[in-house]
Order: structure tokens, then C-alpha cells, then sequence
């Protein structure tokens, strides 16, 4: 586990695959191992695979543990972006919603509201796709359901930029609801972040990125998605953000 980790750091999927064959029998289901393979599937664009390996096994909790959520999220994620960039819109749906669910055997008890402002934005991107505007904003509106937050002081840091996406699917929401000014202020205040923090780390370019791309301005978002991985090659939003340009 630990030099899969290491590969992964690096980018170094081919060994990470490598790596999983050789794992012995006696520890393949072992669901540490399990979650290890799911999330190789995820990095090298084999979601059906990871979404049946955490559909078939059961993770136990332990307190603050959301691993094998996270991965869910981001497996379904990124089978919805593969099919929705085809104009699959139905199956984009899909999986979209499915990202929403908190399935009982991975361990993560669902929230008492659950909010999720990308997979709700991304569900109005299908409806709007589908022609079924009503649809796609009654999601934008559920975008927007929690108030709006970005941090201040040190954004850099793993897992300190959950609020901070959120903000980016936000402003696109609010853009769909026709409040520009609004959503453009938002934007600006992301790309602001990488002022906060120097040298600013992967997540705040990741989330720089995101700034501009929301702002229309693709050549610079492409430059700093490139940079965030650099430092993080496995940065897997960032690489669905230059796989959709």
C-alpha cells in the first residue's frame, strides 16, 4: 500500500497497475487493498470498475472515515463527465445522482440535508441538455442551497478545498440563473486564492484554474490545471477540467 501511494505521488500509474496484479490471494480482498484498486480505476479512467468493486464489498466505519465515499463520488463523477461530454445525457444523469447516495456497505452515514453543488450543477447541465429546463433549475437552484463561503488564510493544503469547488459550481449556477455580476465575483475571489498562498500548492492552482476557466479565459485555466499536476499528477479534478476543454 505504501509504495502504491508512493507510485501515485508520482503518477506512475503503469507500475501502480503492475503492482495491483501482484498482490497475493490471501490479501486481494482485504478492504484497504480493495479501496487501493478502486482508486487506480478512477486514475486511469476505469470507473465501471471501481463503482462494481465498491458496489461488491462491504467497508466498515470507523470514526472520520469517508475513503470509500470519496472514491464513490469521484468514480461516478467521472463516469458522468465521460458520458455527458459524448451528449449521453441519460447516462450522465445516472451517475450524477448516484454520486449524491450514501450506499450503506461503504461505511458513511448519509447527512441529515444532503448538498452537493457540483453534482447538482452537473445534473442541471443533463436536464438543460435534454431540454427539460424546469428540471435543470430546480437543480442550479438546489446549487445554491447552502450559503455561499470561500476561506481565507491557507488554502493549499490536501482536502482544504472542498468549500472553495463548491464556490466554483456555485458561481456557474448562479450564471445559469442569469446573476452574472454575482458569479463573476465569486470567480474572482478564486483566483485571488493564489495570492494567499506561496508558492501557492496543487489545490490552489487547481483552484485558480477554476477561476479563470469560469471567467471564459481557457488559455490561463489550461496553464494552471498544467501546473497543479505537476506538483500532484493524480489530481483527478484537475485532469477532468482539461479533459472537458
Amino acid at each position: 500500500m505504501n509504495l502504491d501511494n508512493l507510485y501515485s505521488l508520482k503518477g506512475f500509474n503503469r507500475k501502480r497497475i503492475e503492482l495491483n496484479r501482484k498482490v497475493p490471494k490471501d490479501i486481494k480482498n482485504e478492504p484497504r487493498i480493495l479501496l487501493q484498486e478502486a482508486l487506480l480505476n478512477v486514475h486511469i479512467k476505469e470507473y465501471k470498475k471501481a463503482i462494481r468493486i465498491l458496489k461488491e464489498n462491504q467497508f466498515h466505519p470507523w470514526e472520520g472515515w469517508t475513503r470509500a465515499h470519496e472514491i464513490w463520488i469521484l468514480a461516478h463523477i467521472g463516469e458522468g463527465l465521460k458520458l455527458f461530454k459524448k451528449e449521453e445525457f441519460e447516462g450522465a444523469l445516472f451517475h450524477f445522482k448516484e454520486a449524491t447516495k450514501y450506499p450503506e456497505n461503504l461505511g458513511t452515514g448519509a447527512p441529515a440535508k444532503i448538498v452537493d453543488p457540483r453534482a447538482y450543477y452537473l445534473i442541471g447541465l443533463c436536464y438543460e441538455g435534454e431540454e427539460d429546463t424546469a428540471q435543470a433549475i430546480k437543480f442550479w437552484k438546489k446549487t445554491l442551497e447552502q450559503p455561499i463561503r470561500v476561506k481565507s488564510g491557507n488554502e493549499g493544503g490536501k482536502g482544504s478545498s472542498k468549500v472553495d469547488e463548491e464556490t466554483y459550481y456555485k458561481s456557474l449556477a448562479l450564471r445559469k440563473l442569469g446573476k452574472k455580476s454575482e458569479a463573476n465575483k465569486l470567480l474572482k475571489r478564486l483566483i485571488n486564492i493564489g495570492s494567499v498562498e506561496k508558492p501557492p500548492g496543487s489545490r490552489t492552482l487547481y483552484l485558480v484554474g477554476l477561476g479563470y476557466l469560469g471567467l471564459g479565459k481557457e488559455d490561463e485555466a489550461q496553464s494552471f490545471f498544467k501546473r497543479a499536476l505537476k506538483e500532484e499528477p493524480d489530481l483527478i479534478e484537475a485532469k477532468w477540467q482539461l479533459d472537458m476543454l
